[in-house]
C-alpha cells in the first residue's frame, strides 16, 4: 500500500504539486488533502489516475519504495525477465484481493521467513 509520504516523493520527483497531479488524474484535489490528513486514502481507480499523471505503472505506484524499490525518477523500465512480471502480477493479485486474503498472505509469508531462517541455522 502506497503512504502519502511515497506519493510525495514521486509527486516532488516530476516537481510536481498536488493541485498539478490532481488537474492531470481529472480528480479533486480534496483527495490528496483528506489523504494527507490520514481522512481517507483513494479509491483504486483515483490512485490508477494518480499513477498515469505521475506517468508511473501502477503496480510501481503501489509497491514498495527503498532499497527493495525499482522506482527510479526517470520513466519506469518496462520489466525484462519473467521473474519480474511474476511479480507484478503478484502485486497486481494482492492489491485485489480483499483485506482477509491480503492479511493471509502477510501471514504466509512471515512463516515463510521464518522457515527460511530456521533452515539456515541448521546447514
Amino acid at each position: 500500500m502506497i503512504t502519502y509520504e511515497k506519493y510525495v516523493i514521486l509527486r516532488d520527483a516530476r516537481g510536481l504539486k498536488d493541485a498539478d497531479v490532481a488537474r492531470k488524474a481529472e480528480i479533486q484535489q480534496s483527495i490528496f488533502s483528506d489523504w494527507k490528513r490520514g481522512k481517507s486514502m483513494p479509491k483504486m481507480e483515483n490512485m490508477v489516475k494518480i499513477a498515469d499523471a505521475l506517468e508511473m505503472d501502477y503496480y510501481e505506484f503501489m509497491g514498495p519504495v527503498g532499497k527493495f524499490s525499482s522506482y527510479r525518477t526517470d520513466k519506469p523500465v518496462p520489466p525484462q525477465t519473467k521473474e519480474e512480471l511474476f511479480d507484478k502480477e503478484l502485486l497486481r493479485l494482492y492489491h485485489n484481493a480483499t483485506s482477509a486474503a491480503q492479511q493471509s498472505v502477510m501471514i504466509l509469508l512471515k512463516n515463510s521467513q521464518k522457515e527460511d531462517s530456521k533452515s539456515l541455522r541448521e546447514a
